[in-house]
């Protein structure tokens, strides 16, 4: 059974790679002639063939991939990519828009993305397609700067990120409007978790974090009626390095202060937050990281109503970068080790069931490795990682 699933995770990892044209025939080609003119038109023509994909997503059954690639998202069974299928929210074939950021429902059957065909200053919507008859839905009416969609597990609601009135992406590496008013009090942009629930009438969005919170990501707990977050106080461009690991509808909130926590993990900096199947417990990655998104560090596993962190990965030579439970008790991950990208299996047990207290590592698989970056276009390192599979994109200097 074991080396079954295997397979069916690596057919659906070799159908990514083909999504992505390499330079390597262009760079055999210009071996062969001793003519600078003749290999800088190789080379050129190579850089033309070569498709830009920035975003990669697996249907939780493995059977189809959607990707964007040049503002556009396409749909293919993961073994016959000849010949997809273009998802877009544009009423004409002549209308230009971008479509972007897919997302797949628990099921399968549809596919949310984002959308600026509705809007004539570029404001992106979210959008839903069942794969029928039917265009593309309309769900939410927003004014500012949204990301990162994902479906609550029982396929009722979609979460993302939004900056209300936003002027610019939220992040230390985008460039701020000038300073004006009460320096520190004026032109703060807080980034928050939105909700809009699939069953509404109308297109809606409701906030389900503070207003004093600025969120860097989020995750969904598996009775899809939490959410698990990282997030710091305004302004989120000085604050990330400080971020607190948060859990809606409790009180206060705080499951984990790295400022205050004792032990290896005092001071340093957490991200991708991940709830475990059962719902008990979170893990995250904590580690000295640089900007949001550039993720790494050990990887941790702590109770969902807060306590102490217990470190999965100490003393291991490598940096992870990405997580997901795949089943209770084991963990999918990426990781950074030699100068190559990674995806690892760790298996763990607990001496308590009811506890998360010192568990214990049972093993650590490496399932592949590169001498590549890799990502499915949402983190550096991050992976489409579903129970039919594994899918990113695979870029190196080759």
């Amino acid at each position: 059974m074991h080396k079954r699933v295997r397979f069916a995770r690596f057919t659906a990892l070799l159908a990514v790679l083909l999504l992505c044209p390499v330079l390597e025939s262009s760079f055999a080609h210009t071996q062969e002639s001793n003519s600078p003119s003749a290999q800088i038109d190789s080379l050129m023509h190579g850089i033309g063939r070569t498709r830009s994909v920035s975003q990669v997503a697996l249907s939780p059954d493995g059977k189809r991939l959607a990707w964007s690639e040049s503002r556009n998202i396409f749909v293919a069974p993961y073994n016959d990519l000849a010949k997809p299928q273009r998802v877009t929210a544009a009423t004409a074939p002549e209308k230009s828009c971008s479509d972007s950021d897919p997302i797949w429902s628990p099921d399968s059957s549809s596919l949310a993305f984002f959308s600026d065909c509705g809007s004539a200053d570029g404001q992106n919507d979210l959008y839903i397609t069942h794969f029928d008859p039917n265009p593309p839905s309309r769900i939410t009416e927003l004014k500012g700067y949204v990301h990162e969609p994902a479906f609550s597990p029982d396929g009722s609601k979609i979460a993302f990120l939004y900056v209300q009135g936003a002027t610019r992406p939220a992040g230390a590496l985008a460039a701020m409007k000038p300073p004006s008013g009460v320096i520190g009090e004026d032109g703060i942009e807080v980034q928050r978790v939105a909700v809009t629930a699939l069953t509404m009438a109308a297109p809606n969005a409701v906030f389900a974090t503070p207003e004093n919170l600025h969120v860097y990501e989020f995750n969904w707990a598996p009775d899809s009626k939490q959410l698990a977050y990282i997030a710091a106080e305004p302004p989120g461009e000085n604050n990330w390095w400080t971020a607190k690991l948060y859990v809606t509808g409790s009180a206060p909130g705080v499951i984990l202060d790295p400022v205050t926590v004792s032990g290896p993990l005092h001071g340093l900096q957490i991200a991708v937050p991940r709830w475990s199947p059962d719902g008990k417990s979170i893990a995250f990655i904590g580690g000295l990281m640089s900007d949001q998104g550039s993720t790494g560090g050990d990887l941790y596993v702590i109770s969902a109503a807060g306590g102490k962190p217990e470190n999965l990965t100490t003393g291991r030579r490598e940096s992870a970068a990405w997580i997901s439970w795949s089943i209770q008790g084991q963990i999918d991950y990426s990781a950074l080790a030699g100068g190559l990208s990674q995806l690892r299996t760790l298996v763990f047990g607990l001496p308590n069931p009811d506890s998360v207290v010192a568990p214990f590592v049972q093993s650590n698989v490496l399932d592949f490795q590169f001498p590549a970056s890799i990502g499915d276009g949402r983190m550096e390192g991050s992976i489409s990682d579903q129970r039919g599979g594994f899918a990113f994109i695979k870029s190196s200097f080759s």
